[in-house]
C-alpha cells in the first residue's frame, strides 16, 4: 500500500518545499544550519531526504532496514543548542532531530494549508503508540487516521472520505 501512495512522482514535487518549510522552524533551522550543508548545497540535501525514502518505499525488506537505521544514525548525532533567541525560545534552548515535538509542527503547518489531512497509516492497529510508533501524537493534526494496510482497508477509507 505505501508503495502505491507514496511511489506516485508527483509527490516528489513536494519534496523543496517540505524542506523550506522544516526550515521555518527555529529548532530545525538551527538543527540544519549546525549540521548539514544545506545553503551550499540545497539540492544534495534534497536528495539525502529523498533517498532514504525512496528506499523505504520502494526497496527490499533489507534495503528498507538499512535507510532507517541510516536516518536514525543521522538524526542520533544532530543535537544542539539554539544560537540565539527565536519566537518563543530562548537562546541556548536545547533541539534535537527527534524532537517530536518540532516533527509534529511540519504536520500541523500542512494541515493548515490543506482541505483534509488524513493519515493512512500501514501499522496494525495494535501497534498504535507502541514502540517508536506516535500516532496519537501526529493525529490530532489530521482529519482521521485509518489503517491501511490491504486494498480493502483503503476501499473502506476511500468510501468513508467519499460520503462525508
Amino acid at each position: 500500500m505505501l508503495r502505491r501512495v507514496a511511489g506516485e512522482p508527483a509527490l516528489l514535487l513536494g519534496g523543496p518545499r517540505a524542506l523550506l518549510l522544516q526550515l521555518a522552524h527555529p529548532k530545525i533551522a538551527a538543527a540544519v544550519a549546525e549540521h548539514s550543508d544545506f545553503r551550499e548545497r540545497p539540492w544534495l540535501r534534497l536528495w539525502r531526504t529523498l533517498d532514504p525514502l525512496v528506499l523505504l518505499v520502494f526497496g527490499t525488506e533489507h534495503q528498507r532496514q538499512r535507510a532507517l537505521a541510516s536516518v536514525a544514525r543521522t538524526h542520533d548525532r544532530v543535537r544542539g543548542r539554539l544560537p540565539g533567541s527565536a519566537g518563543r525560545w530562548r537562546a541556548g534552548a536545547a533541539y534535537s532531530a527527534h524532537d517530536r515535538a518540532a516533527q509534529a509542527w511540519v504536520l500541523m503547518d500542512l494541515r493548515m494549508r490543506a482541505r483534509r489531512l488524513y493519515w493512512l497509516n500501514p501499522e496494525p492497529r495494535g501497534y498504535w503508540d507502541t514502540g517508536d510508533s506516535i500516532v496519537s501524537e501526529y493525529g490530532v493534526h489530521c482529519d482521521g487516521v485509518y489503517e491501511c494496510r490491504n486494498l480493502r482497508q483503503l476501499q473502506r477509507f476511500v468510501a468513508a472520505v467519499v460520503e462525508a
